[in-house]
């Protein structure tokens, strides 16, 4: 179904959001994103590895950024074990030394400790490793073991009410299908928790959760928290969540509690059924069996590739929202390729997009954004570029391709452009950047929008002048970004109403870089190219 269009503490719902944005900033990025020439090994086989291990459909620049995070969260630090530690000795299913006898005997806050295996793969043969302990660490030796539920059951089955922490693995080929009349949950097909589930240095890839029942939801193809879940530094691919006759909810992850994303992949995962949402993550739900969800925060991290059959290709939000420093490209859905927001009674304040990118999104049901879709709350984005979605099968250029607020709520733009977003019509293919309910409205101030199709936008935005993007690249720092082309009229015309002192790209590339910030999320800096991994 893919279209081909372009650390440290998890806090469990309901903290509030600053709380959440606070965890987020302290994990940093120091050491997160070392030069792909510094990684463990350097070579074009393990690079050729890594792509075969990618999702399909990612572009050029996509793959390069791909190999380059995977080398990243591959380098391995043995880390300081506990006393409470219970070694894994062999690889194998189960028996004297192995991880499923490990777990049954490691008492809670414990850690089971895999980081001296030799071997490349645990094969999970008699089921799930079902993990009974309210919190438990599962420790491993880097991405280059694999634990697989071999395509017949979940691989890590958590049904305490605590935190499973995951670290330095692969989790891969996960299945949990629940027919029609069974009961259980159908979710988390490679980590489920009935807590929170906490992964740092993980790659979960090939799960498959799905469900033939008519009543049944199916939640988080990948990775499932009841409480929560937090990913850091790490890469969830490749995995669905379905349903043939209902509802799914996250392709790759679903929490109805708190979600933290820093320095993380979520990339080319499905969520398909009768009505399918958060094609790579979710947040609660306000549909039949969900819950209103609880704070997200993504932090440089990337939302790529994913595909979702209803709304929120990217990610679907129920709960108070931020996105700093991120990326969301390449997604699809029937409305809000990129992602669908959503008010509920959880909502607070208004969501925040600050210092990111939405780019090459696609929404293929008509009427509905590729980019961002916002309803039922007020919403700010501040130092943001959104440009080249696309919404197929349109009637008109009023709703908005690149945004859209859906609702009678407010818009705050700062610094911000929106261009390059593109309606297909019967009689062509129209620009539509911003658009949406009759009532809705704007504020703010420095913006580039070339074409607002059906909203006023605030005074002094510069309408009908093409901020000249080049393509989606890696412009330095961890996330793809589009850079200004020399004479762009967005150089040195944005304001910093947002006050921060990076650009998206973080740490060695100031806001300013002229007489005042560039408008969008990067500063132009063409000539710095030959160090765009952020070292000099």
């Amino acid at each position: 179904m893919k279209h081909t269009g372009t650390r440290a503490a998890f806090v469990p719902r309901p903290t509030p959001l600053a709380s959440c944005l606070a965890v987020a900033l302290t994990m940093g990025t120091a050491g997160a994103f070392l030069p792909a020439s510094a990684s463990t090994t350097d070579s074009d086989a393990v690079d050729a590895r890594i792509i075969a291990a990618a999702p399909p459909n990612l572009t050029d620049a996509e793959r390069e950024f791909f190999v380059r995070r995977v080398r990243e969260i591959a380098a391995f630090v043995p880390p300081v074990l506990p006393a409470n530690t219970v070694t894994v000795t062999n690889c194998n299913d189960a028996g004297a030394g192995s991880l499923r006898d490990a777990v049954a005997n490691v008492t809670t806050g414990g850690t089971v400790d895999m980081s001296t295996l030799a071997c490349s793969k645990i094969t999970l043969t008699s089921g799930a490793i079902a993990i009974g302990q309210a919190d438990l660490t599962i420790q491993g030796p880097g991405l280059g073991l694999e634990v697989s539920g071999n395509d017949n059951d979940r691989v890590f089955w958590h049904v305490g009410a605590g935190t499973l922490k995951v670290n330095d693995l692969a989790v891969t080929h996960g299945r949990k299908y629940l027919q029609n009349g069974s009961t259980g949950n159908a979710g988390g097909a490679c980590i489920f928790s009935a807590g929170t589930a906490q992964l740092k240095n993980v790659w979960a890839k090939y799960c498959d959760t799905g469900s033939n029942g008519t009543t049944t939801v199916v939640r988080g193809g990948a990775v499932y928290g009841k409480t929560g879940v937090g990913l850091q530094s790490s890469l969830v691919t490749g995995s669905t969540a379905h349903s043939s006759v209902f509802e799914a909810r996250g392709g790759g992850v679903y929490t109805p509690g708190s979600l933290v994303v820093v320095n993380s992949v979520i990339s080319g995962n499905t969520a398909t059924g009768s009505l399918a949402t958060g094609g790579g993550a979710q947040t609660g739900s306000r549909r039949t069996q969900g819950t209103d969800g609880g704070t997200s925060v993504f932090k440089y991290s990337a939302l790529s590739q994913n595909e979702s059959a209803t709304f929120g290709g990217g990610a679907y939000f129920t709960g108070n929202t931020t996105i700093l420093q991120s990326t969301i490209s390449g997604n699809a859905s029937c409305r809000g390729g990129g992602s669908y927001f959503v008010g509920s009674g959880s909502v607070t304040s208004p969501w925040s997009v600050a210092s990111s990118t939405v780019s090459g999104n696609v929404a293929h049901c008509g009427n509905g954004a590729a980019g961002l879709v916002v309803f039922g709350n007020n919403a700010s984005i501040e130092d943001s570029t959104i440009a080249f979605n696309t919404t197929r099968g349109g009637t008109s250029t009023k709703y908005g391709a690149g945004v859209r607020v859906a609702t009678a709520n407010n818009l705050e733009l700062q610094n911000t452009i929106i261009s390059n977003n593109t309606t297909a019509l019967t009689d062509g293919v129209k620009v539509d950047d911003l658009g949406g309910h009759a009532s809705a409205t704007t504020s703010g101030a420095a913006n580039l929008v070339y074409y607002p199709s059906s909203l006023v936008t605030p005074g002094g935005t510069i309408l009908l002048q093409d901020p000249s993007l080049r393509a989606l690249a890696n412009n330095g720092g961890p996330t793809l970004t589009h850079m200004p082309n020399f004479g762009s009229v967005v150089i040195d015309a944005g304001n910093n109403a947002s006050g921060a002192t990076v650009d998206q790209r973080g740490t060695g590339f100031p806001r300013i870089r002229g007489p005042a910030p560039d408008i969008g999320a990067v500063e132009f800096n063409l000539p710095d190219l030959i160090f765009r991994n952020g070292f000099d």
